[in-house]
């Protein structure tokens, strides 16, 4: 089954952002639609992570492409540590 992927009129509706700050986005290239011009649930992740930095925090493009890159960075770690977790849960599992 494909993902639900929604065009920049339904992300600025569903989000509720203004149709500038999703360009500024696009051109920073911090968010890309896909070739028909649809974005990706992902996308539309990251594009509400932008919205409430600069909304409540005042922090502009260039660090909003920061900490979308440590939350990537952190969520990478995570599933290393799980996988390695459950390596060791195996491991703990095995008849001696």
């Amino acid at each position: 089954m494909s993902e639900e992927r929604l065009a920049r009129s339904e992300v600025v509706r569903v989000l509720g952002v203004s149709e500038e700050f999703l360009l500024t986005l696009e051109q920073a290239q911090v968010v890309r639609p896909d070739p028909s011009g649809r974005y990706t649930r992902r996308a539309l992740d990251r594009v509400r992570i932008c919205w409430n930095l600069q909304r409540e925090l005042d922090v502009n493009v260039p660090g909003q492409e920061v900490i979308l890159h440590l939350l990537d960075r952190l969520e990478r770690e995570r599933a290393q540590f799980r996988e390695v977790l459950a390596y060791l849960q195996g491991r703990l599992n095995e008849p001696q």
